[in-house]
């Protein structure tokens, strides 16, 4: 049996990962969580897991897991739009993933999988043409703090892989799975199930976690030399994500465009609201711009290797509904 240690076991990604990793009968699996985490997404498989208490900014804990494993997970991250929030994130993407690689770095034949995410990405060289892992990311200005966060914790796999660590970066485009409903996109879930009406023509990269997961397990049996793969099943306008959405939940369609002037007013009044309130902001300018933009991403590297097949998403889009409605339903 492999050794895996996982770091943001008890998320999204983690907890499917933990779940596949467990189920294929090949791994052991250690995990590094926080006291108070709630482990409600691993569905009762949590005391299958080896638990060490901690996080990524304390080196003890990732020193305990570390030397008993062979291979490495680094899925923890904050994903925040909040400016309240920028110090908090930058230390654990970067100082998280830096800790990570340097004990990584101690134990010369353990490999590591580091999850990004397509905003360490650059932008497309020409105009309509889709983004590849090839295209840089450069701070021209436009970049969140959550992307420049994503881009800085990738330059620290990349001074591993440097200095001879054996490592491969996954960059997915917007994760969709059985989620908390208050948290990332499963608030799109929530939102759709609650008859919101409104929807945008933004497009951007979709994909199942159950298909980033096995990537991530595969991509195991390759050589890791710092190589990067965009993790998308394909492009889609939200309008067209929310429509599976409501199919899966039989619920009515959104079926209020949101026009240019709402998208300038809406993140503002929100602004305003939480300088009143202290609330976390529901939507942000960089949330806002993502709604209304098209992305489009290149995820033919990925298909490339081992011949792997995504998901249809449809169909696993609805398949997440039909887990997520007793939850909501009694929300």
């Amino acid at each position: 049996m492999i050794k895996a240690f996982v770091t943001g076991g008890t998320g999204l990604l983690g907890a499917e990962l933990i779940r596949t990793l467990i189920e294929s009968g090949r791994y052991t699996v250690l995990a590094l969580r926080r006291s108070q985490s709630d482990m409600t997404l691993l569905g009762g498989l949590e005391s299958k897991v080896e638990w060490i208490e901690g996080d990524v900014l304390d080196l003890e804990s990732i020193e305990k897991g570390l030397k008993q494993a062979a291979v490495v997970f680094h899925c923890a991250a904050i994903v925040s739009f909040d400016p309240r929030d920028v110090e908090q994130m930058m230390e654990v993407n970067i100082e998280g993933t830096a800790n990570i690689v340097n004990t990584c770095l101690d134990y010369p034949n353990i490999k590591l999988i580091h999850v990004s995410s397509i905003a360490a990405l650059g932008h497309p060289k020409k105009v309509g043409q889709q983004i590849s892992e090839s295209d840089e990311w450069e701070d021209d200005g436009s970049r969140s703090n959550y992307s420049k966060s994503k881009y800085y914790s990738e330059m620290e796999v990349h001074r591993g892989v440097a200095e001879g660590l054996k490592a491969a970066i996954v960059n997915p485009a917007i994760i969709l799975g059985v989620g908390f409903p208050e948290k990332g996109s499963s608030k799109m879930f929530k939102n759709v199930h609650k008859k919101f009406p409104y929807y945008t023509e933004g497009v951007t990269g979709f994909v199942d976690v159950s298909d980033v997961s096995s990537f991530m397990i595969n991509l195991l049996d390759t050589d890791l030399k710092g190589g990067r793969y965009i993790l998308s099943q394909g492009n889609y306008s939200y309008r067209q994500v929310f429509d599976w959405m409501a199919e899966g939940f039989g619920v009515p369609k959104p079926y209020k465009q949101v026009g240019l002037f709402v998208r300038a007013l809406v993140w503002r009044l929100d602004f305003i609201r939480c300088l009143f309130t202290g609330a976390k902001p529901l939507v942000t300018r960089e949330t806002t711009k993502s709604a209304f933009s098209v992305q489009e991403y290149d995820n033919s590297k990925s298909k490339q290797l081992l011949g792997f097949e995504y998901g249809n998403l449809e169909l696993q889009i609805k398949e997440v509904c039909r887990k997520l409605e007793p939850t909501l339903s009694v929300g």
